[in-house]
């Protein structure tokens, strides 16, 4: 569904003519490691999307049946690029089955990025941010569901 929203208001009454562009989608999201696709199959891979104006919100579940994956970087796939100044933050909501301590707990999305950086909490104390979420703890069963929005042109 898309379309214009016009004549925004409040309680009071309208307040302006403003026109909003809006679109409500889906896509299908995946995992990388380090911006290249992985050899994975997956239970299930269901992403949605609302925009409104130059805002996204998005929303995706993934589990996965079978992968194959060696170390790097785990991003996620986008269905827009971010292009605020301003990193996008991503809220992890749920994860599990992944093969040790360092499951996804946040990410971020620069500017210019298609892709989510997923990110993981230490035992040390050190920044989460200097962490990122290695390809290889995944499993044949790791599952996450993730929300985030972005700002676009």
């Amino acid at each position: 569904m898309s379309g214009i929203v016009g004549s925004t208001g409040s309680r009071s009454g309208v307040i302006g003519e403003t026109e909003l562009d809006y679109e409500k989608g889906t896509w299908t999201p995946y995992f990388q490691v380090s911006g290249s696709n992985i050899s994975a199959s997956y239970a299930e891979q269901v992403g949605g999307y609302i925009k409104i104006g130059k805002l996204v919100h998005v929303n995706l579940t993934m589990t996965l049946s079978a992968e194959s994956i060696s170390s790097g970087a785990m991003q996620v796939s986008l269905p827009f690029t971010q292009t605020s100044a301003f990193p996008a933050v991503v809220n992890v909501g749920r994860n599990t089955g992944f093969s040790d301590a360092d499951s996804p707990q946040a990410g971020y999305c620069g500017s210019g990025a298609s892709v989510m950086n997923l990110l993981r909490g230490t035992s040390d104390g050190r920044s989460m941010l200097q962490h990122a979420v290695g390809g290889d703890v995944l499993s044949s069963s790791s599952s996450v569901f993730i929300d985030i929005t972005l700002t676009i042109d």
